[in-house]
């Protein structure tokens, strides 16, 4: 009986401790999206014009080595878009027009800013998705390589500490700063559709906010 007392204490102490350990485990689960190893991405409405704004916390500046007092910032939002017609104060006709008939030089537009994306763009639809980190440093290296190596600032931005950076890549009528958004997104791992236009984008990304996240779920893969 003795032994058999032994044996039954020994098994409650193991089946205490697996349940200390699976309350533990629970736990760490239902501390948020962080502990799910997820990384916040907006993406933010400009009229014809999209954008992705990230934490500068969770960004190596040491991939855009042209923008390291950017890093001063809580939040980096970066667009892409034609030379011309991007940065012009107001809309250009010949310069819409040449953007997408004529394959041409781009620029991206980066901003620093320090309230959070809904607050700063309260006027704009922005849409927070959650992607993995593995995916948010596959984002970082897209948008690095569209960068024009070691180029500066070209001329000031929109708003706010903005400027424009020389861009590598050509603007198109089937390559606008949709299409780029869109890329840039499936690069980090959220399988959305290329786009021209900034509705097209946004209706397939509403559905795949942050709020569908609350429940743990991972980010919506359209076949």
């Amino acid at each position: 009986m003795g032994k058999m007392h032994r044996m039954s204490m020994h098994a409650r102490v193991v089946l205490s401790l697996c349940a200390i350990a699976l309350l533990a485990g629970c736990a760490t689960q239902a501390s948020g999206p962080g502990a799910r190893g997820e990384v916040p991405v907006h993406v933010v409405t400009h009229g014809w014009h999209t954008g992705l704004a990230m934490q500068a916390s969770d960004i190596d500046f040491a991939r855009w080595p042209a923008l390291p007092h950017r890093a001063r910032a809580r939040y980096i939002e970066v667009g892409w878009g034609d030379r011309d017609f991007y940065p012009a104060p107001g809309f250009n006709l010949w310069y819409g027009f040449k953007a997408l008939f004529w394959p041409t030089a781009s620029v991206l537009h980066v901003v620093g800013f320090d309230e959070p994306p809904k607050r700063t763009f309260a006027a704009s639809e922005v849409v927070e998705l959650r992607v993995s980190r593995a995916g948010f440093e596959r984002l970082l290296a897209y948008i690095a390589s569209s960068f024009e190596p070691g180029a500066g600032p070209i001329a000031p931005g929109l708003y706010a500490s903005g400027a424009f950076y020389p861009s590598r890549e050509k603007f198109h009528l089937f390559k606008t700063c949709n299409v780029w958004v869109a890329r840039g997104l499936r690069e980090a791992g959220i399988e959305v559709r290329s786009s021209l236009t900034t509705e097209g984008l946004m209706a397939q990304l509403r559905p795949l906010g942050a709020a569908g996240h609350e429940s743990g779920r991972t980010p919506f893969r359209q076949p």
